[in-house]
């Protein structure tokens, strides 16, 4: 499972699942009785509890997986559990360390996640079910937590499991996005059930000896089993593989001929390719935001007035601040290239939505690009060279 996540590895849903297997069995012991010493389960409440505070939505796996146990043991006794307890705690915590630490993350940053982010790419509820990614996970994993739940006698872990899931789909519904990492702990838990109703149902069908003596074999073919069912349909490995002659291996290569090691303006609302390919090429980026997303989310509709661009006395404080400051920076330390994406990802209003053409309005962006002239182009990616 840590490597099953494929090229989505380490991305917060990676590093939520990771996180929360500890106390996933954690809970099936508490449900069926199982003594755990207090120092291993508040352990395994923290690590849980810190990987589902790295994004709210998460919060639904706790919320269903805490309801099986208060659900089985009843209040009383689920209640005077530390570790739901100990979970809300590092959550409170988190939050009064971001309010006091990063001020800014409240102050700027959830605005702007507001008023541009949540909108762009949204897909409903239904179409984010449809994904290929998440449902094919939902496939595998909605009978098998019906059949989790049907047989009891399997124990409470393949419950939890099956839960726990439903909560990572609920996670990546809530999302809106579709992208293949958002599913991905969908597919890792229904992989897991998977193995795990299979062990039990070999626990119960075969003599107690036998199943001991079949369990390595069993356990080679279960990881096999895991291996092909996170592997297939995912980019890892084939996009490792087929790195050197495909669109992000070429442009990297393009990088690594102009600007290895140098600096680099991108002005693109992509994260794929741009990202490995400068990364591959060590070029350093002078963009203070990680790309053009909020232009996207400021004209992901037409301007009333139809222009394409804004006016710049009209443009909402976010645009302005974007506008200013990449005219600002690169004025102030030009850097030797310039990275320009042909497809803005915003909607053609007229004419399409140039880059170049936009920021040239501020003649501090269009007196220094002056000095830049055309190297090469890619893909739908424009170089510009800077002549010293």
């Amino acid at each position: 499972l840590t490597l099953a996540a494929g090229y989505d590895f380490g991305q917060r849903e990676h590093l939520m699942v990771l996180a929360a297997l500890p106390w996933l069995l954690l809970a099936a012991r508490r449900i069926e009785g199982v003594p755990t010493r207090r120092g291993l389960a508040l352990a395994c409440a923290v690590l849980a509890a810190l990987g589902f505070a790295l994004k709210p939505h998460f919060l639904a796996v706790p919320a269903l997986v805490e309801g099986l146990v208060l659900w089985c043991r009843g209040p009383s006794r689920a209640l005077r559990d530390p570790v739901p307890w100990a979970m809300a705690a590092v959550w409170l915590l988190y939050l009064v360390v971001t309010l006091v630490v990063f001020p800014d993350y409240f102050a700027r940053v959830l605005p702007l996640v507001r008023d541009y982010y949540l909108g762009l790419g949204d897909l409903s509820w239904w179409q984010v079910i449809l994904t290929e990614r998440l449902g094919t996970a939902l496939m595998l994993l909605l009978p098998l937590a019906v059949l989790a739940f049907l047989r009891p006698g399997r124990g409470a872990l393949p419950q939890v499991l099956a839960l726990a899931g439903l909560g990572a789909a609920l996670s990546a519904v809530a999302q809106q996005k579709g992208w293949t990492y958002h599913a991905m702990p969908v597919r890792l838990l229904a992989g897991l059930l998977a193995v795990v109703l299979a062990a039990r149902w070999l626990d119960l069908a075969l003599p107690a000896a036998r199943a001991l003596r079949a369990a390595p074999a069993a356990a080679v073919v279960a990881a096999f089993a895991l291996g092909i069912h996170n592997f297939a349909g995912a980019e890892a490995p084939w996009r490792e593989i087929t790195w050197s002659w495909s669109r992000a291996g070429q442009l990297a290569a393009l990088l690594e001929q102009h600007v290895h090691g140098r600096s680099l303006l991108v002005l693109s609302p992509d994260i794929f390719p741009v990202y490995p390919a400068v990364n591959y090429a060590r070029a350093r980026t002078t963009l203070r935001w990680m790309n053009l997303w909020l232009l996207q989310g400021v004209y992901r509709s037409c301007p009333a007035d139809g222009a394409r661009y804004h006016a710049i006395r009209d443009m909402p404080p976010a645009e302005a601040e974007v506008f200013r400051s990449v005219a600002e920076d690169f004025a102030h330390a030009p850097p030797a290239a310039v990275l320009v994406s042909r497809n803005p990802g915003i909607p053609r209003c007229g004419r399409e939505f140039d880059f170049i053409e936009y920021f040239s309005r501020n003649p501090l962006f269009a007196g220094t690009f002056r000095r830049y002239r055309a190297a090469a182009e890619l893909h739908g990616y424009r170089l510009f060279l800077r002549e010293d």
